[in-house]
């Protein structure tokens, strides 16, 4: 806790408002076994949830909905809409794959972000999808192109690829031609899917400067 007041303070004597720094810090001091890590860059802060930690005020901090819950609820705080989750894949990392939340309080016109990390594919996160509306949609499209899987949601399906698409398209470690394609087909009158096949071998490209092969007359 220390560390991360420290960092605000840091923060708060480079953009000089005040103001908004003691906004921000408001929400390190009401869930303290919550937070991990926190930055503060202008009107924006990042909070990284811890994992595993002790309980506080009566709550399951290992439960993420919690927090959301507490920070939407709060009359300080007041994030009442969810803008964005984006997920990524860190392959490689121990914790693999993060989910950050995009929160926007139209009350201070503030702006938070909570990175939720998840270990594997076999982890998941508790859904936010009874919080805000638009839960469902974004954890829909993190599902469907990161893999990461969403505990409690209410309907978890494909959003943006095919009901029998395979893989996650936007895995470190998903192929560049993918595993299906798609085409039609006359004889059955229909759309079917077959392993992919490359047409022609890959193509090995000069990409040096056909001015430079010209000899100086």
């Amino acid at each position: 806790m220390a560390a991360i007041l420290k960092t605000f303070h840091q923060r708060a004597q480079q953009s000089g408002n005040d103001q908004l720094t003691k906004h921000f810090m408001q929400i390190p001091f009401l869930f303290p076994a919550w937070i991990e890590k926190a930055i503060l860059r202008k009107r924006q802060a990042r909070f990284v949830v811890r994992r595993g930690a002790t309980p506080v005020i009566g709550t399951d901090p290992s439960d993420f909905r919690d927090l959301v819950n507490a920070i939407r609820l709060s009359s300080l705080l007041s994030y009442s809409q969810l803008i964005d989750i984006c997920g990524t894949d860190e392959l490689g990392a121990e914790n693999r794959f993060r989910a950050a939340y995009n929160f926007l309080s139209i009350r201070n016109g503030t702006r938070i972000q909570l990175h939720h990390n998840v270990k594997d594919e076999f982890d998941s996160i508790p859904s936010i999808d009874r919080l805000y509306g638009s839960a469902n949609w974004l954890e829909r499209e993190a599902y469907d192109m990161v893999g990461i899987f969403f505990e409690g949601s209410r309907d978890l399906r494909r959003i943006l690829t095919d009901y029998g698409f395979r893989g996650h398209p936007m895995r470190k470690d998903f192929p560049l031609v993918g595993y299906l394609e798609l085409r039609y087909d006359i004889t059955k009158r229909r759309l079917v899917y077959e392993p992919v096949s490359l047409a022609q071998e890959y193509r090995f490209y000069d990409f040096a400067s056909s001015w430079e092969q010209i000899v100086a007359l």
